[in-house]
This record gives C-alpha cells, structure tokens and sequence, in this order.
C-alpha cells in the first residue's frame, strides 16, 4: 500500500523490514521514500514469499482475495515463512458488511481451519474490521 504501516515500523527503528505489494507504481514509490528498507513488486497469490519473518502483517488485503483458494495458498505461504513463535495479523471485513463482487468476508473459523500451523491469540476491532492475531506455534501441524 502507501506506506502507512512502514511508518511505524520507520519510527519505531525496526531494521529488517519486508513490504509486497502487486502494483509496480507503488513499489518504485515506497523504495522512493524508504530507501533502507526492502519492497518486492510480488503476486502473493502465485509466488512464494521468500525469508523467514518473526511478524508478517496483512491489513485490508484478504476481502479483496475473492478467491478462496487463493487466499488458501497465501496462508500457507505465511505459515511456512514464519519463524516459531512468529505471529501473523490479519484483517477481515466486520460481519455488518456484505459480500460484494470485489469483496468476501471470512471467519475466524476459515483462518483457523486453513492454519494448522498456527494458534489463535486474540481477536480485536481494527478501523471498521477485525485484525485476528495468531502465532506459529513450534511443532504444530
């Protein structure tokens, strides 16, 4: 996206930083403005994420994965890029909201039960949403 996350990270003084996002234009704007830190112009649907992360976040992004088998294959992708004992936040459309052409909403239950890898820690409201917060946990399958 445009960076707004990145921003925190930048002002917190996290040093190893990852952002993926489809659009080129965005990438070229966010290597621009955040020269330390590293962005890769990715399909997370298609490619695999490379490194091992101890936090991956994906804010807004899921509703718009209208597909679940995409949104299958990203979340095993996460899991197999978390570190033990990483944690993985999510965001998914608040229940109040309906289905559209461009959007899906998803339950805990569907993250969960396409996460084996992963144990449940909280749910919270997040700007209009639901942010799931979940860590590997080591050994799980």
């Amino acid at each position: 996206g445009v960076g707004i996350f990145t921003d925190f990270f930048q002002k917190n003084e996290f040093k190893n930083y990852k952002g993926i996002d489809l659009n080129k234009d965005v990438i070229i704007n966010l290597k621009r403005k955040y020269p330390n830190y590293n962005f890769e112009q990715s399909d997370i649907c298609k490619n695999t994420i490379t490194g091992k992360f101890d936090l991956i976040l994906m804010i807004s992004v899921t509703q718009h994965i209208i597909r679940d088998r995409y949104l299958k294959f990203i979340l095993d992708n996460i899991q197999n890029s978390l570190n033990d004992d990483g944690l993985f936040l999510v965001t998914d459309m608040n229940v109040k909201r309906r289905d559209s052409i461009y959007t899906t909403r998803r339950t805990l239950e569907f993250y969960e039960k396409n996460m084996p890898k992963m144990k449940f820690i909280e749910m919270r409201d997040f700007e209009g949403l639901k942010l799931f917060i979940f860590r590997k946990a080591e050994g799980k399958q």
